[in-house]
C-alpha cells in the first residue's frame, strides 16, 4: 500500500525529467529503497533465562510494532477497548477486555530499539479480583537479513519444520528444521 504513493512520485519524476535539463536536481527526489527485512529473535525471559524463542523475518513496520502489541492472557487476545492506546517513546499503555475482564496494559522497552532491547509489560484488571499478569520479552536482531526463502512476518521457532506468517496466517511446512541464530 505504501508502495503506490512512491511509484507516482516516480513517474512524476520521470515525466519532469524530460522537461529539465539537470538530472542530479530529479534524482534528489527520489525516495530511498526501504530497509530490507532483517532477521529478529524473540525470547520470552523467566528468571533472567530465555524461556523460548521465537524466529521472525521483521520489516520497518513489524520492528516498530515489537514494542507495543497488545498481549494475550491463558492463550486469548486482548482486544483494545475505549480510547486509542498512549504511545510516546518506548512506553505504551492501552486497555483491553479477554471475555468479561477489562484490562490495564502497560510496557516499556528499555536498551537499543535497532539491535537489542527488553519489553516488559504489566497487564491487570481494575477490579476487586485483581487479576495480573506480567511478562518480559527480549528483542535480538540476529541477521541483517532473512532466510532464504522467508517473507516478512514468518516465524518459527529453532528446530521447528513449520513456517508461520505472523501477518497471514500463512502455514508452510520446512525441508529442514529452522536453525538456532
Amino acid at each position: 500500500m505504501a508502495r503506490v504513493p512512491y511509484l507516482l512520485l516516480a513517474a512524476s519524476v520521470l515525466a519532469l525529467a524530460a522537461c529539465k535539463p539537470a538530472p542530479q536536481a530529479v534524482s534528489a527526489k527520489i525516495p530511498a529503497a526501504a530497509e530490507p527485512p532483517a532477521l529478529w529473535s524473540i525470547e520470552t525471559m523467566e528468571g533472567g533465562a530465555a524461556a523460548k524463542t521465537v524466529l521472525i523475518c521483521a520489516d520497518k513496520a513489524v520492528h516498530e510494532s515489537f514494542g507495543h502489541s497488545v498481549p494475550e492472557a491463558n492463550g486469548q487476545p486482548c482486544q483494545l477497548v475505549g480510547r486509542m492506546p498512549v504511545q510516546k517513546d518506548e512506553v505504551f499503555a492501552a486497555r483491553c477486555r479477554i471475555g468479561p475482564d477489562l484490562f490495564i496494559v502497560r510496557s516499556a522497552a528499555t536498551g537499543d530499539k535497532d539491535r537489542d532491547f527488553v519489553v516488559d509489560t504489566l497487564m491487570e484488571t481494575d477490579t476487586r479480583e485483581a487479576r495480573r499478569f506480567e511478562y518480559h520479552l527480549r528483542f535480538r536482531k540476529v541477521g541483517a537479513s532473512c532466510p532464504e526463502g522467508w517473507s516478512t512476518g514468518d516465524s518459527a521457532s529453532p528446530g521447528d519444520r513449520r513456517l508461520v506468517n505472523s501477518l497471514s496466517g500463512a502455514v508452510r511446512e520446512l525441508l529442514m528444521p529452522v536453525q538456532a541464530p
